[in-house]
């Protein structure tokens, strides 16, 4: 006839904080004698961790005539454990259990027994917590900010602004300075006040950046302290960096000079903002007229002496043409932020080679006849070239017999020659 069972009960037993002793009973078969089958668990591993699930093997050393459920039910936190059959004529079932959550430290033990069964019973450690669900974590007391970095346009405003983490349990007092960096960046507040009803309200910060002479953008930590409401010794830093609007370029005293043929000519240098650091500008004529050249290959300013101008001689040296010849002075800057930096100045070269020749600057002509002389230029002249001809002043029976002369680059050597008249 069948065998009589039962459902056993699920004991919790609680020791220590950190240990727990998870008692179960089975359905068995109820027997009385000491000559009973066993059943044996196996829990393996021994160590189960947050989320990793186990195998429970439960073996009966004697087959059960119908199927037979051991309960291992469980209402803890974080645990969740199967129910297995040992089918009817075999010896071996079982089951899973899951630590979903776990419980820190803590040992479940798989035991239990009745009139029919024998058991030996096995136990294993959850790592985790087990039990009521973990507490969501603490706020942790703190100052907050909108923004942890602004930036500030040169002459311009940003704004962020400050609040309390938690609620305060007194006035929170927390002072606001630059503590370091660019001194052209201000704050307008040295200090926020804070009570346990607007703690959380965010109060506004402005940080200004005052023009300067500089192309750096300027960067400056505004340090943020707390006292009082048990915010002691609570602190927190905004930094604020300057986005500078000098744009860096070199200043000329003059863009254009003439220099006189065999003479010179000056003009100066400087820079027209603070540098970062060393700056170079190489000078050298770039192009144009080979007779005009410079007394300096390059310039060196610094970030004391950037705004002193540096002064540059052009020179002009003697030629045989008639021009005016034009050079391009050009200024390369390197470092200290002008990298590419550039700027020119036109020399024109104001000649001293231009003339008319004449074989005579007198003659002498008898009443009634005729005296010759002959015209040239001194240089070659770049284009052609006309000369008027005509009696300026003086006595009306003198005449000449042309009113002009025109010489080109090609015969700008040769003598053309002009009659004057005597009348009688």
């Amino acid at each position: 006839m069948p065998r009589l069972h039962r459902i056993a009960s699920l004991l919790l037993l609680w020791s220590r904080p950190l240990s727990m002793l998870f008692l179960l009973s089975v359905l068995f078969p109820l027997h009385s004698n000491a000559q009973l089958p066993t059943l044996t668990y196996d829990c393996s591993p021994s160590l189960i961790t947050p989320g990793e699930t186990v195998t429970v093997t439960v073996t009966a050393s004697e087959a059960p005539a119908t199927d037979l459920t051991v309960y291992l039910g469980s209402s803890i936190y974080g645990i969740t454990v199967p129910r297995p059959v040992i089918k009817a004529g075999e010896t071996m079932g079982s089951g899973t259990v899951t630590n979903t959550g776990g419980a820190s430290g803590r040992t479940i033990s798989l035991s239990g027994g009745n009139s029919g069964y024998r058991v030996t019973g096995c136990s294993f450690t959850v790592s985790g917590r087990g039990g009521d669900p973990p507490p969501p974590p603490q706020p942790q007391k703190a100052l907050s900010f909108s923004r942890t970095s602004v930036t500030v346009v040169e002459g311009r405003t940003a704004t962020y602004s400050v609040s309390l983490a938690t609620r305060p349990t007194g006035t929170v007092t927390v002072s606001v300075s630059r503590s370091s960096g660019d001194t052209d960046l201000s704050v307008n507040k040295s200090s926020l006040s804070f009570t346990t009803s607007n703690w959380s309200s965010g109060q506004t910060v402005t940080v200004s950046a005052a023009q300067d002479n500089d192309i750096g953008n300027g960067r400056a930590t505004i340090s943020h302290s707390a006292s009082g409401g048990g915010y002691n010794g609570i602190r927190g830093n905004v930094t604020a960096t300057e986005d500078d609007d000098d744009t860096p370029a070199l200043s000329f005293t003059d863009t254009s000079v003439t220099v006189p043929e065999g003479g010179s000519a000056k003009y100066s240098v400087s820079l027209a903002f603070e540098p970062t650091a060393t700056v170079t500008v190489a000078v050298s004529r770039s192009s144009g007229d080979t007779d005009l050249t410079v007394n300096k290959s390059s310039l060196t300013f610094t970030t004391t002496n950037w705004n002193d101008a540096q002064e540059v001689t052009v020179s002009a040296a003697e030629d045989s043409d008639g021009l005016d010849g034009q050079a391009t002075i050009g200024h390369s800057a390197s470092g200290g932020g002008y990298a590419s930096v550039t700027g020119n100045v036109t020399a024109t070269e104001s000649d001293n080679d231009r003339a008319i020749s004449v074989t005579e600057t007198s003659v002498s002509v008898a009443e009634g006849s005729t005296a010759t002389y002959k015209v040239s230029l001194a240089t070659q002249p770049s284009g052609t070239v006309t000369v008027a001809v005509s009696r300026s002043s003086g006595d009306s029976d003198l005449t000449v017999n042309k009113s002009s002369l025109t010489f080109t680059t090609m015969n700008w050597s040769d003598g053309q020659e002009v009659t004057v008249s005597a009348s009688e």
